[in-house]
């Protein structure tokens, strides 16, 4: 008997997992640091989102202070319904909340300026 093996060519686009992972890495050297921007030597250095980092830093203290405090009154993690229900926590959460949209608003803007 005779078997007859036909080969296929090399495709001559890259598998889809491989595409993507090319893109991922892509905006992975594009991605603004975070940490850095409050850096001025930081080629990326934004002012107004400098602040930004700043206010989320401190909110975010402030609410990490909180559930600290929390769980040593109590002996448990807060939920996220006790932290609503704190009304100054809520509103150091709206203002987070707040601060983060900004800070990647003016990202944003900076990037296209």
């Amino acid at each position: 008997f005779f078997f007859l093996m036909i080969r296929r060519p090399p495709r001559s686009t890259q598998s889809r997992s491989s595409a993507a992972s090319d893109v991922y890495k892509r905006q992975e050297k594009e991605k603004i640091r975070l940490k850095d921007l409050d850096t001025p030597q930081n080629p990326f250095y934004n002012e107004r989102a400098a602040g930004f980092k700043r206010e989320i830093d401190s909110l975010s203290s402030s609410v990490k202070d909180w559930q600290k405090e929390f769980k040593e009154k109590t002996g448990r993690a807060p939920s996220l319904q006790d932290m609503k229900e704190d009304p100054h926590l809520a509103q150091v959460l709206d203002n987070l909340k707040s601060s983060k949209r900004n800070l990647k608003t003016s990202i944003q803007r900076f990037r296209i300026n």
